[in-house]
Parts: structure tokens; C-alpha cells; sequence
């Protein structure tokens, strides 16, 4: 559910209710006496049920920052006046592991909407590259990577010579995390076949 308030006419809180299911295991060791492989388990007649499972270990995170500093052209035959909205995403990421590092990489995509000096109202897109090095120790090719990106500072500032050029310079916040995979069985029941 959501539940969407105006206050003191200037913010808007939102509340949003989530649902989170999650299983939660535990190791846990039981010692049968003589009882050490399957063949063990035949001999005494005690039947398993047991079943795969994939986790993930987490071994290591680090994060870094990337800038850009780049020229978005607004068209021809524009001279804007002011900016009124701006909407920014990153996109497309991909992480490539070299040795105790990842280069990840992904496009940041601008939306801009403007006044002209006649009064219309124009709308530019644009994306622009964005690369940053993470050092991760240990790190290798099999590892299970999860990158966030997370968007500091945008800063847009009109050309004072060329009115249809906008100066873009952003800071982001690249974080990684590292995971190893680790199939293990996971013993579901255990019962004698003989005996209540």
C-alpha cells in the first residue's frame, strides 16, 4: 500500500508498506554414532532426503567515485533562459574482474527541459559514459559482482557565449560488492526405515 502527503505545501511524504520474504538457515551438526556415509545409512537401514542449495557468500565490498564533465548541445536555433526540470538514470551497467579489480561501466541518461528566450519550452536527451576502477582483493572471474550506482552531484550551468550549449558535471558513487558461490546439501529429513 502507499500512502502519499503534502506538508507545509513545499514536501511530499510518501510512505510505501514492503514485503520481504527471505529463508534463513543454520548450520547445524548431529552426530550419529558408525553413521558416516551412504553406505553406513544402508547398513542401518536410515533413509535421507536431502537437497541442493546455492548461497552466496559475501568476501568483499569497496567503492569509488567517477566524474564526468561533459558538453550537452540543446539543438540548433536555441537560446535557452532557464532550466525548469531535470531527470537523471543510470543504465546498462557492466562489470568487467581483472585481477584484484573491477571496471565497471554504464551510461548516464539526462533529460532536460528548458525555456527558450521566445518563450517555448524544449526538451533535450542525452547519455554519457561513466567508468570507475573498484579494488577488490581476491577478487576473480567466477565471483558474482553487485554494483550500485548512486548519482552525488549534477551540476548544469548554461555556456554564457553559447546559449544552446549546457555545461554537465556529475559525481557519482560507485559500490561493489563481491560474492562467492558455494553449492552445499541441505538435509531436509532422516528416518529409520525400521524403527518407529
Amino acid at each position: 500500500s502507499e500512502d502519499i502527503k503534502l506538508l507545509n505545501e513545499r514536501k511530499v511524504q510518501v510512505r510505501i508498506m514492503l514485503k520481504l520474504v527471505c529463508d534463513i538457515y543454520e548450520e547445524y551438526n548431529l552426530e550419529i554414532s558408525d553413521i558416516e556415509n551412504d553406505d553406513a545409512l544402508k547398513k542401518y537401514k536410515i533413509e535421507k532426503r536431502e537437497s541442493k542449495l546455492e548461497l552466496k557468500n559475501k568476501i568483499a565490498c569497496n567503492e569509488n567515485k567517477a566524474t564526468i564533465k561533459e558538453k550537452m548541445n540543446l539543438g540548433d536555433n536555441v537560446e535557452a533562459v532557464e532550466i525548469i526540470k531535470v531527470s537523471k538514470f543510470i543504465l546498462g551497467v557492466e562489470n568487467k574482474i581483472s585481477i584484484n579489480k573491477v571496471l565497471s561501466k554504464a551510461d548516464f541518461k539526462l533529460n532536460v527541459m528548458f525555456i527558450n528566450e521566445n518563450g517555448t519550452i524544449g526538451i533535450k536527451e542525452e547519455t554519457f559514459p561513466v567508468m570507475a576502477f573498484i579494488d577488490i582483493s581476491g577478487v576473480n572471474e567466477n565471483d558474482l559482482l553487485n554494483v550500485d550506482y548512486k548519482i552525488n552531484n549534477v551540476s548544469l550551468r548554461l555556456d554564457l557565449e553559447k546559449r544552446n550549449v549546457l555545461e554537465v558535471d556529475a559525481e557519482f558513487e560507485v559500490r561493489c560488492e563481491c560474492y562467492q558461490k558455494e553449492e552445499i546439501s541441505l538435509i531436509e529429513d532422516m528416518y529409520s526405515l525400521d524403527k518407529e
